[in-house]
């Protein structure tokens, strides 16, 4: 008997069969495709760096495959620093056309992806490293011959003695990275440690066989390594003291933000120029990575007290506007911190020596004010604790003052909330840091952008205090005073997380106030209140009689993953 007959039967006496059974072979198509479309990217190869010793403006050819039909996202590194588009003429899935740029040191070249990168090649700048310099590297290794294994545990904030040998008789571009709880991905263990912030000379003592640093915010338990030209030491472990409290970093988004200035109306003597400062995204143990994948034009400094910095004479500002743009991926964590407030300790003379800066008024913050310092008596009474001290900050702004949505313009002063007991953002932020530094708490004001969930961003302001033995611990006092603003986290509890806490949504430009030096004394500056980047110059015109116009457009988020 056929068996298929009563099958051939079904089929030619209804329709509908055929029709849900094709529905089914096409959808099972689909289903595959997007399956095997999902595979993750292959790891890029490297196969021939050609040459491998070249000076600046010479041509390197690099074979390979899996770098991608596009540069789009992809990018090739070399010794620590992603090329810009500027200097890649030509991007292939199997080779990379490129000019080398003025700077480059020797070190490894990288192709990679936002999923993973090659295994690296070896690259050597022939003007200057000489041969000997590379000759038998095993020899140079920093190492460290401590023995860590002690009672006396170190803390955040505090300095550690290194002793061992081949640490370089300077430092010169030599870094020391700590162990750090932060989640990371599979490809890229090196973003599980913190390196020490250089801004804020951290590096106290450095010889061949000894070193004094101070630990990083955002250090945690676990090893550390030392890393100079030769290569990187092996890595060491080192216990904390965490008893006061710890932070992890969580969470991580990468965004590609533009930031943007418009000139135009531009007139005067050929003598004339325009310098802008443009903001770019500052590198924190939360905000880890911040490249700059495009400028247009090319800058004159890519990167100058967290600046970007473009100079130009009427000369080459033609008759129509002349836009001056940027474009950065960020990677940034959230931060959780978690807080033994019965073991949070006084500040020691040592802390309250390195961190002055934090304590007293400057160009933004009106600690010494008297209102200031009357309001900061009086909430904080008899407490001793410097994080309880400010909790009832937090607290008593929070039920006894009333949030502005729009930014306030023109000139209006932030101690205006004191009597108004109304304020935005930038208000709420510098008066509670204001109010911190009076009460003895080292403070600072952050700037950035806020991110909504649609990538909206908006202009915002946020604090950070000083806890002994923990470092450095965010708040915003605005969201939870109602700030407009959608969280990316549904039924979060907004009083509670923002003291002490700060989701990945908040992108810095700016810890503290920028204080920058004009580039000649009789030039014209500008300075730019409540915006996304504290900084005291933005834009700077010499010659006489100069005529222009500019526009700073906010930044914008272009992309996220």
């Amino acid at each position: 008997m056929n068996k298929t007959k009563p099958l051939n039967y079904f089929f030619r006496k209804y329709p509908a069969l055929r029709w849900i059974t094709g529905l089914l072979i096409v959808t099972l198509i689909i289903v595959i495709s997007i399956v095997l479309s999902f595979k993750s990217k292959p790891q890029p190869e490297i196969i021939s760096l050609n040459p491998s010793i070249a000076s600046p403006g010479d041509l390197i050819i690099v074979k390979g495959k899996n770098f991608g039909s596009t540069k789009d996202t992809n990018y090739i590194e070399f010794s620590g620093n992603k090329l810009t588009s500027s200097s890649i003429l030509s991007w292939k899935d199997d080779e990379i056309k490129l000019i080398v740029p003025p700077n480059i040191q020797d070190g490894l070249v990288y192709v990679g992806n936002k999923d993973v990168k090659s295994r690296p090649k070896f690259f050597a700048n022939s003007t200057l490293v000489p041969v000997t310099r590379v000759e038998n590297p095993d020899n140079h290794l920093p190492l460290i011959t401590n023995n860590f294994n002690t009672s006396q545990k170190p803390a955040v904030g505090k300095i550690l003695k290194i002793y061992g040998k081949n640490f370089g008789n300077t430092r010169e571009k030599s870094k020391i990275f700590f162990s750090c709880n932060r989640e990371t991905l599979s490809t890229n263990y090196e973003k599980s440690f913190v390196s020490v912030n250089e801004d804020n000379f951290d590096y106290e003592y450095w010889s061949d066989s000894e070193i004094h640093v101070k630990i990083p915010d955002g250090a945690s338990s676990g090893d550390f390594i030392i890393e100079t030209a030769y290569g990187s030491s092996s890595p060491v472990y080192l216990e904390l003291n965490q008893k006061s409290g710890s932070k992890k970093f969580i969470s991580p988004k990468t965004y590609v933000v533009k930031v943007s200035v418009d000139i135009e109306n531009y007139s005067n003597d050929k003598n004339s120029t325009i310098i802008l400062r443009c903001p770019r995204p500052i590198e924190t143990v939360s905000q880890s990575t911040v490249e700059m994948i495009e400028c247009n034009p090319e800058p004159v400094i890519t990167d100058f007290q967290h600046t970007v910095i473009h100079q130009t004479s009427q000369e080459k500002i033609p008759s129509a506007k002349k836009v001056f743009s940027q474009n950065f991926t960020v990677t940034n964590y959230e931060t959780i911190t978690t807080i033994n407030e019965n073991q949070v300790l006084d500040y020691s003379n040592e802390t309250i020596r390195n961190l002055e800066q934090f304590l007293t008024a400057d160009s933004i913050t009106p600690s010494d004010d008297e209102g200031i310092i009357k309001l900061s008596k009086k909430i904080v009474g008899k407490e001793k604790n410097p994080y309880r001290k400010a909790k009832l900050i937090y607290n008593y702004m929070l039920d006894n003052f009333m949030i502005i949505n729009n930014p306030r313009n023109g000139k209006v002063s932030e101690l205006d909330i004191l009597n108004t007991k109304t304020g935005d953002a930038y208000d709420f932020a510098v008066c509670f840091t204001s109010l911190l530094r009076a009460a003895k708490i080292p403070a600072l004001t952050a700037s950035g952008i806020l991110i909504n969930p649609n990538l909206k961003s908006q202009n915002h302001w946020w604090t950070e205090f000083f806890i002994e033995n923990v470092g450095w611990i965010p708040c915003d006092v605005s969201i939870p005073a109602g700030l407009n603003y959608q969280t990316w986290t549904k039924e979060l509890d907004l009083k509670s997380f923002y003291f002490g806490n700060l989701d990945a949504q908040h992108l810095t430009f700016s810890r503290g106030f920028n204080e920058i030096k004009p580039g000649y004394s009789n030039n014209k500056t500008i300075y730019r209140q409540r915006t996304f980047a504290l900084q005291s110059i933005w834009e700077e015109a010499s010659g006489e009689k100069i005529k222009y116009s500019s526009y700073w457009a906010d930044p914008i988020i272009t992309g996220v993953y």
